[in-house]
């Protein structure tokens, strides 16, 4: 008789449950699973690569995106949000904001974002620096 061996999701390698957690569509379902099981999960939290999607700035999303900032790939942010700073996005490659206050456009800079290859921005922030007489080209590659 053939013996079944059971495996206890502690056993997977890290690989493996990274690749688990990027999978699970709400960082926050990620941070209240996995926070605080035990030292390694909260070292795999600290790496892990996600993509958030924020629809209304509420404290659940403040306090999501205070916690994942660091390990955003993607962010996208479908209504106004003022009081979300963009400053600890380090990461972030794509940035889709359909509202963007003042600050947050005057943080999409190179030097703030070093690592953003896509931006999906309003019509609105083009005329922002054609008002404000900034071009947008020494704006976005300002320290390139």
């Amino acid at each position: 008789m053939r013996k079944i061996t059971i495996t206890q999701l502690e056993n997977l390698p890290n690989e493996i449950l990274t690749h688990i957690m990027e999978y699970i569509s709400s960082p926050y379902d990620i941070y209240n699973a996995f926070n605080g099981l035990n030292q390694r999960f909260n070292t795999i939290l600290r790496f892990i690569r996600l993509s958030i999607d924020i629809f209304q700035e509420d404290k659940q999303n403040l306090f999501l995106l205070h916690h994942f900032a660091t390990h955003c790939d993607r962010l996208r942010i479908f209504n106004n949000c003022p009081s979300l700073s963009l400053v600890r996005f380090l990461r972030l490659h794509s940035l889709t904001i359909t509202e963007p206050a003042e600050s947050q456009i005057n943080s999409i800079r190179s030097n703030a974002l070093p690592m953003l290859e896509y931006l999906a921005t309003p019509p609105t922030v083009v005329s922002y620096f054609y008002q404000t007489n900034k071009n947008l080209d020494d704006f976005l590659l300002d320290d390139l």
